[in-house]
């Protein structure tokens, strides 16, 4: 049986990303994100475990995007909803 070929992973790519999404959008997600990456750096390289936390930091990521977005969205909304307005 042949053994399939290790996938490329770059956990310092999503460690820059947790740190964008840590310093610009989403503290809590991207600290989340940043000690996945730190813990995937410290792996063997190309090691089962080194692409599955690298594969949980960038989940981390999509997560924090994700919630990120709906909060503009919904501050948009409540902001421009004519009936959400109290009289004062």
């Amino acid at each position: 049986m042949a053994s399939e070929p290790a996938k490329s992973v770059n956990p310092t790519a999503a460690l820059i990303a947790g740190v964008f999404l840590t310093l610009c959008l989403n503290p809590l997600i991207g600290v989340v994100m940043v000690v996945l990456a730190v813990v995937a750096i410290r792996r063997p390289d190309g090691s089962p475990e080194q692409a599955r936390f690298t594969q949980y930091a960038w989940v981390a990521f999509a997560v924090g995007m994700i919630l990120t977005a709906l909060v503009v969205v919904l501050a948009i909304v409540l902001d421009f909803v004519p009936w959400w307005e109290r009289p004062v």
